[in-house]
């Protein structure tokens, strides 16, 4: 189960990474930033989940 959603965040990660990168080829400095702040808490989530389960 926890393989699962660690495979489901770190691709939400990754595509959120993607369309950062796609909004600042664009030259959309705004949503490049947001999709970066979404991908830095997805991130974290990811990081903080994986403290988590190290505990259990």
């Amino acid at each position: 189960m926890l393989f699962y959603a660690v495979a489901a965040f770190v691709s939400f990660l990754v595509g959120l990474v993607a369309m950062a990168r796609s909004a600042r080829r664009e030259r959309k400095p705004a949503l490049a930033w947001v999709n970066g702040l979404a991908a830095a808490a997805v991130a974290f989530t990811l990081v903080d989940a994986g403290q988590f389960a190290a505990l259990r």
